[in-house]
Formats: C-alpha cells, sequence, structure tokens
C-alpha cells in the first residue's frame, strides 16, 4: 500500500466505490486484505474463509455519532462521492427519514477543474485531478452569507443563489423532527472538512426552524476518519 500511495500520480486509480456502493468486490477485497495483513499486522491464515474471527457491520454515520460521544443526534455524512442526512434515535438510524444525495467531494474537484479549465489549464489525467483536490482541500470553503455579491477578476459582479439545506433533507411529511435531534446536528466525511459548512448550515437552518429550536452544529477534528 506505501509503494502504492508514492506513486499513484502515476497509476490509472480505480475506485471500488460508487455513490455509497460496493462495484468492484474484488478489488475491494484486496483492500480489505491489505488493511488487515500491511495496517494491523494480522494473520489472516488462522481464520478460515472469510479469514476473521468475527465481523460487524453498521451505518457510518451512526458510528460517527458514537464516536462524538452521542447516541441521538442528525448526522451529515459527505464523502467522495455521495452524501447522507440520517437522523439517529437513541442510537439507531431513523430508516424511513435517510435521504441521500449524490453530490460530494468528487463533485465538486470535477467542477473545481472545469472552472479552472475555462481559465487555460487543464487537467485530464488522475495525477491532475490530485492537483486540484488538493487546490480545493487547501482553498475552497462554503460562504456563510450565500447571497453576497462576489467580484470576479475582470470586474465583474455574481450573486451566489440559494441551494438546498440539511433542513430540507430532513424534514418530510413521514416523520417529525424531534428538538433534541437538531440540538446534535454532526458533520462527518472528508467534504465535511470544508471550512464554513458547519455554520453555513446553522445559519440556514436556523432560519427554517421554529424560533425556541436550539440548532446546535457540531464538527469534530477527526470527522474526516470517525467511522
Amino acid at each position: 500500500m506505501k509503494e502504492t500511495r508514492s506513486r499513484r500520480d502515476l497509476l490509472s486509480l480505480v475506485c471500488p466505490i460508487e455513490y455509497g456502493l460496493i462495484t468492484g468486490w474484488d478489488n475491494m477485497e484486496k483492500i480489505w486484505r491489505c488493511i488487515i495483513c500491511d495496517e494491523l499486522h494480522a494473520n489472516p491464515e488462522e481464520h478460515s474463509t472469510s479469514n476473521v474471527p468475527a465481523l460487524s457491520v453498521s451505518l457510518q454515520p451512526v458510528l460517527s455519532l458514537y464516536a462524538a460521544g452521542r447516541i441521538t443526534g442528525v448526522v451529515l455524512d459527505s464523502g467522495d462521492s455521495v452524501s447522507h442526512v440520517v437522523p439517529v434515535y437513541e442510537g439507531y438510524a431513523v430508516q424511513n427519514a435517510i435521504r441521500q444525495v449524490d453530490l460530494a467531494g468528487r463533485d465538486i474537484t470535477t467542477y473545481l477543474g472545469k472552472i479552472l479549465s475555462q481559465n487555460g489549464c487543464s487537467f485530464s489525467t488522475a495525477a491532475e485531478m490530485n492537483i486540484v483536490r488538493n487546490i480545493k482541500e487547501k482553498l475552497c470553503y462554503v460562504a456563510v452569507d450565500y447571497e453576497k455579491n462576489y467580484l470576479l477578476p475582470d470586474g465583474k459582479s455574481i450573486v451566489i443563489g440559494s441551494e438546498r439545506t440539511i433542513y430540507n433533507n430532513i424534514v418530510n411529511r413521514d416523520i417529525d423532527i424531534h428538538r433534541e435531534l437538531v440540538e446534535a446536528m454532526l458533520f462527518s466525511g472528508g467534504t465535511a472538512l470544508l471550512p464554513g459548512m458547519a455554520e453555513r448550515m446553522q445559519k440556514e437552518i436556523g432560519l427554517l426552524a421554529p424560533s425556541h429550536t436550539k440548532i446546535n452544529a457540531l464538527s469534530p477534528s477527526e470527522r474526516r476518519y470517525s467511522a
């Protein structure tokens, strides 16, 4: 794995997970074996078939909430290819309220590359897109005031309009959102590292929720790998 990481800019990368689902089981198994053998230094030959003594499967947002020391809250988990909004009550995900949005970090990287290409830069290879990803992680942020006018380098002014909020993804006609859920609104995943995301969501949800509702956005420092 270390050798692969050091040569990633020269290799054609294949992701075995697309939109939260495993699409390449052979490659996924190779990653698991690498984790077990190289990272955990476990001996898979000590176990038969699956090569592990036991396996526990759980929802990633629920585990992220556990990692923050809570069992009730609303989790926005946004990674590379998919984002989920998951209400969790006393350790259990409210299944009929889970919302999936096929928009996440990879889409931001792709769109940023498109914008940069319009300015004369070309990004097509995996190595070049990795540069775009680094630019995103170092320079991009979520604007708290999303209707503020922005002045472009050529002097033109643009207005960034409203967009969908966590609140719109959570609230629907089928369930009631308990006040204690939004009092622990947790952000997890690599895309949640964008500066300003928690502040933006807290502001937007605060405008939509009843005035007496206490909105508490939580952004743990370990949110990239909280689950």
